[in-house]
Protein backbone atom coordinates (compact mmCIF):
# COMPACT_ATOMS: atom_id res chain seq x y z
CA UNK A 1 0.00 0.00 0.00
CA UNK A 2 2.81 2.33 0.12
CA UNK A 3 4.22 1.78 -2.39
CA UNK A 4 1.01 2.52 -4.00
CA UNK A 5 0.28 5.59 -2.90
CA UNK A 6 3.77 7.11 -3.11
CA UNK A 7 2.93 5.57 -6.99
CA UNK A 8 -0.49 7.85 -6.91
CA UNK A 9 1.41 10.61 -5.24
CA UNK A 10 4.12 10.59 -8.00
CA UNK A 11 1.68 11.01 -10.91
CA UNK A 12 -0.43 12.72 -10.16
CA UNK A 13 2.38 15.37 -9.24
CA UNK A 14 3.80 15.04 -12.55
CA UNK A 15 0.09 15.00 -14.43
CA UNK A 16 -2.97 17.48 -14.53
CA UNK A 17 -5.96 17.39 -15.57
CA UNK A 18 -9.55 16.69 -14.55
CA UNK A 19 -9.68 15.16 -11.36
CA UNK A 20 -13.28 12.64 -9.84
CA UNK A 21 -16.05 14.77 -8.14
CA UNK A 22 -16.20 15.37 -4.68
CA UNK A 23 -17.44 13.08 -1.52
CA UNK A 24 -19.41 15.80 -0.04
CA UNK A 25 -20.86 19.06 -1.70
CA UNK A 26 -19.22 21.97 -0.30
CA UNK A 27 -21.84 24.89 -1.92
CA UNK A 28 -19.58 27.80 -0.87
CA UNK A 29 -16.67 26.16 -3.45
CA UNK A 30 -18.90 24.65 -6.20
CA UNK A 31 -21.64 26.35 -7.82
CA UNK A 32 -22.85 22.87 -8.94
CA UNK A 33 -23.64 20.05 -7.33
CA UNK A 34 -21.49 16.88 -7.34
CA UNK A 35 -23.76 14.72 -9.18
CA UNK A 36 -24.71 17.35 -11.95
CA UNK A 37 -20.48 18.00 -11.53
CA UNK A 38 -20.21 14.14 -12.20
CA UNK A 39 -22.36 14.16 -14.88
CA UNK A 40 -20.26 16.49 -16.69
CA UNK A 41 -17.32 14.72 -16.41
CA UNK A 42 -18.90 11.50 -17.80
CA UNK A 43 -19.52 13.68 -20.85
CA UNK A 44 -15.95 14.88 -20.96
CA UNK A 45 -14.21 11.68 -20.24
CA UNK A 46 -16.61 9.82 -23.35
CA UNK A 47 -15.08 12.51 -25.79
CA UNK A 48 -11.49 12.63 -24.23
CA UNK A 49 -10.81 9.00 -24.66
CA UNK A 50 -12.22 9.09 -28.59
CA UNK A 51 -10.69 12.59 -29.41
CA UNK A 52 -7.53 12.43 -31.51
CA UNK A 53 -8.55 8.76 -33.44
CA UNK A 54 -8.86 7.13 -29.90
CA UNK A 55 -5.85 5.16 -30.14
CA UNK A 56 -3.86 4.86 -26.51
CA UNK A 57 -1.18 2.41 -25.34
CA UNK A 58 -2.47 0.84 -21.81
CA UNK A 59 0.55 -0.38 -20.03
CA UNK A 60 -1.38 -2.96 -18.08
CA UNK A 61 -0.43 -5.13 -15.21
CA UNK A 62 -2.94 -7.92 -13.61
CA UNK A 63 -1.07 -9.31 -10.60
CA UNK A 64 2.44 -8.85 -8.95
CA UNK A 65 3.51 -12.39 -10.65
CA UNK A 66 3.82 -12.59 -14.24
CA UNK A 67 4.91 -9.39 -16.37
CA UNK A 68 3.18 -6.33 -17.67
CA UNK A 69 1.29 -6.24 -21.33
CA UNK A 70 0.91 -3.37 -23.61
CA UNK A 71 -2.28 -3.44 -25.33
CA UNK A 72 -3.16 -1.05 -28.41
CA UNK A 73 -6.52 0.20 -27.08
CA UNK A 74 -8.69 2.20 -30.14
CA UNK A 75 -12.15 4.29 -28.28
CA UNK A 76 -14.57 4.96 -30.91
CA UNK A 77 -17.47 7.57 -30.13
CA UNK A 78 -19.56 5.13 -31.16
CA UNK A 79 -19.11 3.25 -28.54
CA UNK A 80 -16.92 0.09 -29.81
CA UNK A 81 -13.77 -0.08 -28.27
CA UNK A 82 -10.66 -2.37 -30.42
CA UNK A 83 -8.14 -3.99 -28.49
CA UNK A 84 -4.87 -5.18 -29.79
CA UNK A 85 -2.43 -7.36 -27.68
CA UNK A 86 0.55 -9.87 -28.41
CA UNK A 87 1.08 -12.47 -25.56
CA UNK A 88 0.90 -16.46 -25.07
CA UNK A 89 -2.37 -16.20 -23.35
CA UNK A 90 -4.20 -14.72 -26.26
CA UNK A 91 -2.24 -16.93 -28.63
CA UNK A 92 -0.12 -14.55 -30.04
CA UNK A 93 -1.13 -11.37 -31.62
CA UNK A 94 -5.34 -10.64 -31.55
CA UNK A 95 -7.46 -8.02 -31.86
CA UNK A 96 -10.75 -8.18 -30.57
CA UNK A 97 -13.72 -5.49 -31.00
CA UNK A 98 -16.00 -5.04 -27.85
CA UNK A 99 -18.11 -2.02 -26.41
CA UNK A 100 -16.60 0.95 -23.41
CA UNK A 101 -18.36 3.33 -21.75
CA UNK A 102 -17.45 6.00 -18.73
CA UNK A 103 -19.67 5.44 -16.19
CA UNK A 104 -20.22 7.15 -11.93
CA UNK A 105 -18.90 5.49 -9.50
CA UNK A 106 -17.11 7.55 -6.72
CA UNK A 107 -15.80 8.76 -9.71
CA UNK A 108 -15.66 8.19 -12.92
CA UNK A 109 -14.84 4.59 -14.16
CA UNK A 110 -13.69 3.62 -17.46
CA UNK A 111 -15.04 -0.13 -18.25
CA UNK A 112 -14.79 -2.31 -20.53
CA UNK A 113 -18.50 -3.25 -20.73
CA UNK A 114 -18.78 -6.27 -23.16
CA UNK A 115 -16.09 -9.20 -23.74
CA UNK A 116 -13.28 -8.72 -24.96
CA UNK A 117 -11.00 -11.71 -25.62
CA UNK A 118 -7.93 -9.46 -25.42
CA UNK A 119 -8.63 -7.55 -22.35
CA UNK A 120 -11.09 -9.87 -20.63
CA UNK A 121 -8.86 -12.73 -21.00
CA UNK A 122 -6.81 -11.81 -17.56
CA UNK A 123 -9.99 -10.89 -15.63
CA UNK A 124 -11.74 -13.73 -15.92
CA UNK A 125 -11.29 -15.81 -12.88
CA UNK A 126 -11.04 -19.06 -15.28
CA UNK A 127 -7.82 -21.37 -14.30
CA UNK A 128 -5.06 -20.28 -16.45
CA UNK A 129 -3.84 -23.07 -19.21
CA UNK A 130 -0.25 -24.55 -18.75
CA UNK A 131 0.05 -23.59 -15.39
CA UNK A 132 -0.05 -25.88 -12.09
CA UNK A 133 -0.21 -22.56 -9.73
CA UNK A 134 -2.91 -23.48 -7.55
CA UNK A 135 -2.80 -19.46 -6.75
CA UNK A 136 -4.75 -18.86 -9.71
CA UNK A 137 -8.02 -21.31 -9.15
CA UNK A 138 -10.88 -19.84 -9.43
CA UNK A 139 -9.26 -16.27 -9.93
CA UNK A 140 -7.35 -16.45 -13.31
CA UNK A 141 -4.83 -13.41 -13.97
CA UNK A 142 -6.87 -11.30 -11.25
CA UNK A 143 -6.39 -8.33 -13.68
CA UNK A 144 -8.76 -5.40 -14.25
CA UNK A 145 -11.24 -4.39 -16.95
CA UNK A 146 -12.93 -1.03 -14.96
CA UNK A 147 -11.12 1.51 -14.03
CA UNK A 148 -10.94 4.83 -11.99
CA UNK A 149 -9.71 7.96 -14.11
CA UNK A 150 -7.31 9.53 -11.40
CA UNK A 151 -5.74 12.18 -13.86
CA UNK A 152 -5.28 13.12 -17.00
CA UNK A 153 -3.00 15.08 -20.04
CA UNK A 154 -3.78 15.90 -23.55
CA UNK A 155 -1.78 12.59 -23.92
CA UNK A 156 -1.60 10.82 -20.89
CA UNK A 157 -4.05 9.45 -18.41
CA UNK A 158 -3.47 7.64 -14.59
CA UNK A 159 -6.45 5.05 -14.19
CA UNK A 160 -6.50 2.57 -11.11
CA UNK A 161 -7.59 -0.58 -11.28
CA UNK A 162 -10.79 -1.20 -9.32
CA UNK A 163 -9.84 -4.14 -8.19
CA UNK A 164 -6.43 -4.31 -7.83
CA UNK A 165 -5.53 -0.78 -7.03
CA UNK A 166 -2.55 -0.73 -9.81
CA UNK A 167 -1.94 2.28 -11.70
CA UNK A 168 -1.92 1.26 -15.07
CA UNK A 169 -1.12 4.30 -17.40
CA UNK A 170 -2.42 5.02 -21.34
CA UNK A 171 -0.05 7.12 -23.35
CA UNK A 172 -2.30 8.43 -26.72
CA UNK A 173 -0.89 7.12 -29.68
CA UNK A 174 -0.93 8.57 -32.94
CA UNK A 175 -4.33 7.74 -35.05
CA UNK A 176 -2.43 6.22 -38.30
CA UNK A 177 -0.22 3.94 -36.06
CA UNK A 178 -1.14 0.47 -37.50
CA UNK A 179 -1.85 -2.47 -34.30
CA UNK A 180 -0.23 -5.06 -35.37
CA UNK A 181 2.92 -3.38 -36.34
CA UNK A 182 3.01 -1.63 -33.11
CA UNK A 183 2.71 -4.98 -31.52
CA UNK A 184 5.29 -6.58 -33.10
CA UNK A 185 7.62 -3.85 -32.53
CA UNK A 186 6.99 -4.21 -28.58
CA UNK A 187 8.05 -8.18 -28.98
CA UNK A 188 10.65 -6.98 -31.14
CA UNK A 189 12.06 -4.73 -28.29
CA UNK A 190 11.67 -7.47 -25.87
CA UNK A 191 13.69 -9.93 -27.79
CA UNK A 192 16.17 -7.67 -29.09
CA UNK A 193 17.03 -6.18 -25.04
CA UNK A 194 16.37 -9.49 -23.44
CA UNK A 195 17.49 -12.65 -23.58
CA UNK A 196 17.47 -15.97 -21.35
CA UNK A 197 21.51 -16.44 -22.56
CA UNK A 198 22.60 -13.65 -20.66
CA UNK A 199 23.48 -14.12 -17.45
CA UNK A 200 22.93 -11.15 -15.65
CA UNK A 201 22.37 -7.36 -16.60
CA UNK A 202 23.11 -4.56 -13.55
CA UNK A 203 21.35 -1.64 -12.11
CA UNK A 204 23.44 1.39 -11.26
CA UNK A 205 22.25 4.27 -9.40
CA UNK A 206 23.44 7.73 -9.70
CA UNK A 207 25.30 7.18 -6.15
CA UNK A 208 27.21 4.36 -7.74
CA UNK A 209 25.29 1.41 -5.85
CA UNK A 210 24.46 -1.61 -7.70
CA UNK A 211 22.10 -4.18 -7.81
CA UNK A 212 22.77 -7.72 -10.27
CA UNK A 213 19.48 -8.64 -12.57
CA UNK A 214 18.20 -11.74 -13.20
CA UNK A 215 15.24 -13.04 -15.29
CA UNK A 216 15.14 -10.13 -17.13
CA UNK A 217 14.16 -11.95 -20.09
CA UNK A 218 10.75 -12.78 -18.46
CA UNK A 219 9.95 -9.09 -17.23
CA UNK A 220 9.85 -10.68 -13.97
CA UNK A 221 13.06 -9.27 -12.46
CA UNK A 222 15.08 -10.23 -9.77
CA UNK A 223 17.32 -7.93 -8.12
CA UNK A 224 19.91 -8.92 -5.36
CA UNK A 225 22.96 -6.14 -4.15
CA UNK A 226 25.81 -6.75 -6.10
CA UNK A 227 28.50 -9.12 -3.90
CA UNK A 228 25.68 -9.50 -1.77
CA UNK A 229 23.62 -12.98 -0.72
CA UNK A 230 21.34 -13.31 -3.59
CA UNK A 231 19.47 -16.28 -1.26
CA UNK A 232 18.19 -13.68 1.33
CA UNK A 233 18.40 -10.04 -0.10
CA UNK A 234 16.77 -10.48 -3.37
CA UNK A 235 13.66 -8.57 -4.49
CA UNK A 236 11.70 -9.00 -7.23
CA UNK A 237 9.42 -6.49 -9.30
CA UNK A 238 7.67 -7.21 -12.93
CA UNK A 239 7.20 -4.50 -15.39
CA UNK A 240 5.73 -3.62 -19.15
CA UNK A 241 7.68 -3.07 -22.21
CA UNK A 242 6.87 -0.86 -24.89
CA UNK A 243 9.05 0.11 -27.79
CA UNK A 244 10.62 3.71 -25.90
CA UNK A 245 10.83 1.88 -22.34
CA UNK A 246 10.12 -0.33 -19.49
CA UNK A 247 8.25 0.70 -16.62
CA UNK A 248 7.78 -1.60 -13.13
CA UNK A 249 4.88 -1.95 -11.35
CA UNK A 250 5.88 -0.90 -8.34
CA UNK A 251 8.92 2.13 -7.76
CA UNK A 252 11.72 -0.02 -6.71
CA UNK A 253 12.14 1.25 -2.82
CA UNK A 254 14.57 -1.70 -2.03
CA UNK A 255 17.15 0.30 -4.11
CA UNK A 256 16.47 3.95 -2.23
CA UNK A 257 16.68 1.80 0.95
CA UNK A 258 20.50 1.14 0.15
CA UNK A 259 20.78 5.07 -1.37
CA UNK A 260 19.08 7.08 1.52
CA UNK A 261 19.76 10.29 -0.59
CA UNK A 262 17.44 8.73 -3.60
CA UNK A 263 14.08 10.91 -3.29
CA UNK A 264 13.19 10.27 -6.45
CA UNK A 265 10.68 7.27 -7.60
CA UNK A 266 12.84 4.92 -9.53
CA UNK A 267 10.58 3.30 -11.66
CA UNK A 268 10.24 4.34 -15.44
CA UNK A 269 13.29 3.46 -17.72
CA UNK A 270 14.00 4.23 -21.03
CA UNK A 271 15.76 2.44 -24.10
CA UNK A 272 18.70 4.42 -25.33
CA UNK A 273 20.56 4.25 -28.88
CA UNK A 274 23.06 1.49 -27.32
CA UNK A 275 19.85 -0.90 -25.32
CA UNK A 276 20.77 -0.14 -21.95
CA UNK A 277 17.96 1.92 -20.23
CA UNK A 278 18.71 5.16 -18.28
CA UNK A 279 15.50 6.00 -15.58
CA UNK A 280 13.38 9.07 -16.20
CA UNK A 281 12.46 9.60 -12.51
CA UNK A 282 15.96 10.73 -11.75
CA UNK A 283 18.06 11.17 -14.83
CA UNK A 284 20.78 9.03 -13.48
CA UNK A 285 20.18 5.41 -12.49
CA UNK A 286 20.67 3.03 -15.34
CA UNK A 287 20.59 -0.95 -16.57
CA UNK A 288 23.42 -1.82 -18.26
CA UNK A 289 24.79 -5.23 -18.94
CA UNK A 290 28.11 -7.37 -18.52
CA UNK A 291 30.47 -5.70 -21.07
CA UNK A 292 31.43 -7.52 -24.74
CA UNK A 293 34.25 -9.64 -23.52
CA UNK A 294 32.47 -10.63 -20.25
CA UNK A 295 29.18 -11.57 -22.61
CA UNK A 296 31.41 -13.57 -25.53
CA UNK A 297 33.00 -15.64 -22.76
CA UNK A 298 30.03 -16.41 -20.78
CA UNK A 299 29.74 -19.89 -22.40
CA UNK A 300 27.08 -18.72 -24.90
CA UNK A 301 27.94 -20.88 -28.46
CA UNK A 302 28.51 -18.10 -30.68
CA UNK A 303 27.48 -19.49 -34.73
CA UNK A 304 28.68 -18.17 -37.68
CA UNK A 305 27.45 -18.25 -41.56
CA UNK A 306 29.29 -17.80 -44.84
CA UNK A 307 26.95 -15.29 -46.04
CA UNK A 308 27.88 -12.94 -42.56
CA UNK A 309 32.13 -13.33 -43.26
CA UNK A 310 34.26 -10.78 -44.28
CA UNK A 311 37.80 -10.50 -45.91
CA UNK A 312 40.01 -13.47 -45.10
CA UNK A 313 36.88 -15.32 -43.47
CA UNK A 314 35.17 -15.38 -46.15
CA UNK A 315 37.88 -16.33 -48.11
CA UNK A 316 38.94 -19.73 -46.10
CA UNK A 317 35.65 -20.35 -45.96
CA UNK A 318 35.05 -21.20 -49.37
CA UNK A 319 38.68 -22.27 -49.81
CA UNK A 320 38.04 -25.26 -47.51
CA UNK A 321 34.81 -26.17 -48.52
CA UNK A 322 36.24 -26.86 -51.64
CA UNK A 323 39.52 -28.62 -50.01
CA UNK A 324 37.72 -31.04 -47.48
CA UNK A 325 35.63 -33.08 -49.98
CA UNK A 326 39.31 -33.68 -51.51
CA UNK A 327 41.12 -34.02 -49.17
CA UNK A 328 38.45 -36.50 -47.11
CA UNK A 329 36.32 -38.38 -49.44
CA UNK A 330 32.15 -37.96 -48.90
CA UNK A 331 32.79 -35.59 -46.33
CA UNK A 332 31.87 -31.57 -46.45
CA UNK A 333 32.15 -28.32 -44.66
CA UNK A 334 29.13 -26.52 -43.02
CA UNK A 335 30.84 -23.92 -40.64
CA UNK A 336 32.00 -23.16 -37.53
CA UNK A 337 30.98 -22.25 -34.22
CA UNK A 338 32.97 -20.56 -30.55
CA UNK A 339 31.87 -21.34 -26.99
CA UNK A 340 34.02 -20.66 -24.13
CA UNK A 341 34.49 -23.74 -21.42
CA UNK A 342 34.37 -21.82 -17.87
CA UNK A 343 35.72 -25.22 -16.14
CA UNK A 344 38.46 -25.71 -18.63
CA UNK A 345 39.24 -21.98 -19.57
CA UNK A 346 39.27 -22.69 -23.20
CA UNK A 347 37.62 -21.34 -26.24
CA UNK A 348 36.52 -24.39 -28.53
CA UNK A 349 35.95 -23.95 -32.15
CA UNK A 350 33.46 -26.75 -33.24
CA UNK A 351 33.10 -27.52 -36.92
CA UNK A 352 30.47 -28.87 -38.50
CA UNK A 353 29.94 -31.69 -41.72
CA UNK A 354 28.03 -29.92 -44.70
CA UNK A 355 25.81 -33.08 -45.01
CA UNK A 356 24.70 -33.69 -41.51
CA UNK A 357 25.49 -30.40 -39.71
CA UNK A 358 26.66 -32.88 -36.91
CA UNK A 359 30.56 -32.10 -35.26
CA UNK A 360 32.89 -32.56 -37.26
CA UNK A 361 35.31 -31.67 -34.97
CA UNK A 362 36.73 -29.26 -32.43
CA UNK A 363 40.37 -26.83 -32.36
CA UNK A 364 40.56 -25.84 -28.51
CA UNK A 365 42.27 -22.35 -28.12
CA UNK A 366 43.31 -20.24 -24.88
CA UNK A 367 42.00 -16.69 -24.76
CA UNK A 368 43.42 -13.44 -23.46
CA UNK A 369 40.30 -10.85 -22.68
CA UNK A 370 43.03 -7.90 -23.54
CA UNK A 371 40.22 -5.65 -22.55
CA UNK A 372 36.14 -4.69 -21.83
CA UNK A 373 35.81 -5.45 -25.89
CA UNK A 374 38.32 -6.76 -27.07
CA UNK A 375 39.77 -10.89 -26.78
CA UNK A 376 42.91 -12.26 -28.77
CA UNK A 377 43.18 -16.29 -29.38
CA UNK A 378 46.13 -18.68 -28.67
CA UNK A 379 47.05 -21.83 -29.66
CA UNK A 380 50.22 -24.29 -28.76
CA UNK A 381 50.29 -27.34 -31.53
CA UNK A 382 53.22 -28.63 -30.25
CA UNK A 383 50.98 -31.14 -28.04
CA UNK A 384 47.96 -32.93 -29.15
CA UNK A 385 45.92 -31.09 -26.61
CA UNK A 386 44.77 -28.39 -29.22
CA UNK A 387 42.33 -30.52 -30.51
CA UNK A 388 40.46 -33.77 -30.98
CA UNK A 389 41.75 -36.60 -33.36
CA UNK A 390 39.13 -35.14 -35.99
CA UNK A 391 40.13 -31.44 -35.40
CA UNK A 392 43.69 -32.40 -35.39
CA UNK A 393 43.43 -34.47 -38.91
CA UNK A 394 42.08 -31.42 -40.32
CA UNK A 395 44.46 -28.61 -39.13
CA UNK A 396 47.28 -30.88 -40.47
CA UNK A 397 46.00 -32.42 -43.70
CA UNK A 398 43.40 -29.21 -44.71
CA UNK A 399 45.65 -26.76 -45.69
CA UNK A 400 42.75 -23.80 -45.57
CA UNK A 401 41.42 -25.22 -42.80
CA UNK A 402 45.01 -24.41 -40.81
CA UNK A 403 44.97 -21.23 -42.54
CA UNK A 404 42.00 -20.49 -40.98
CA UNK A 405 43.22 -21.41 -37.65
CA UNK A 406 45.95 -19.51 -38.49
CA UNK A 407 44.00 -16.19 -38.95
CA UNK A 408 41.79 -16.64 -35.78
CA UNK A 409 45.38 -16.48 -33.81
CA UNK A 410 47.23 -13.81 -35.77
CA UNK A 411 45.42 -10.34 -34.10
CA UNK A 412 43.36 -9.01 -31.49
CA UNK A 413 40.15 -8.78 -32.51
CA UNK A 414 37.54 -5.89 -31.16
CA UNK A 415 34.19 -7.06 -30.06
CA UNK A 416 31.05 -4.32 -30.97
CA UNK A 417 27.33 -4.32 -31.24
CA UNK A 418 24.39 -2.25 -31.91
CA UNK A 419 22.88 -3.64 -29.00
CA UNK A 420 25.20 -4.22 -25.76
CA UNK A 421 22.13 -5.36 -23.48
CA UNK A 422 21.62 -8.49 -25.73
CA UNK A 423 24.27 -8.21 -28.98
CA UNK A 424 22.86 -10.66 -30.74
CA UNK A 425 24.46 -9.90 -33.13
CA UNK A 426 27.82 -9.44 -32.60
CA UNK A 427 31.10 -8.59 -34.76
CA UNK A 428 34.61 -9.72 -34.22
CA UNK A 429 36.77 -7.54 -36.60
CA UNK A 430 40.88 -7.56 -36.52
CA UNK A 431 42.76 -5.34 -35.03
CA UNK A 432 45.26 -5.96 -38.11
CA UNK A 433 42.79 -5.85 -40.89
CA UNK A 434 39.60 -4.13 -40.64
CA UNK A 435 38.01 -6.49 -43.71
CA UNK A 436 38.24 -9.54 -41.57
CA UNK A 437 35.13 -9.56 -39.85
CA UNK A 438 33.17 -12.73 -38.07
CA UNK A 439 29.08 -12.15 -37.34
CA UNK A 440 28.85 -14.01 -34.54
CA UNK A 441 24.87 -14.98 -33.33
CA UNK A 442 23.32 -17.16 -30.56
Amino acid sequence: MKKFLCNISALMTLLLGFTACAPTEVDDVFDESAAVRLDKAIVTYRSYFADKGGKWVMQYFCNENEPGYAFVVTFSDNGSVTVAGDNKYIGGYRSDVSLWDIVADNGPVLTFNTYNRVLHTFSDPADIPDTSDTRETGRGHEGDYEFMVMATTDNSCVLRGKKTGYTIIMNRLDSGIDDKEYMTAVTNRINSNFSSEIDSLYLETGAGVRFVVKNAASQVMSFYPYGKDAVTLTEKQNCVVTPGGIRFLHPLDFVQDHDRQQEIAIQNFAFQPDGTLLCTDDGKTRIVADPLATIFTNGVTWNTAKETLGGNFLTLYEQIEQEIPVVFKNSSFGGFSLTFNKKTGKMTMRFLSGRNAKTAGNIYFDLNRVDDNTFRLSIDTSNNDYGDNNGRQHYTRVESFKKLVDLLTSADFTLSADNVMCPNPMKATSKANADDVMTLTF
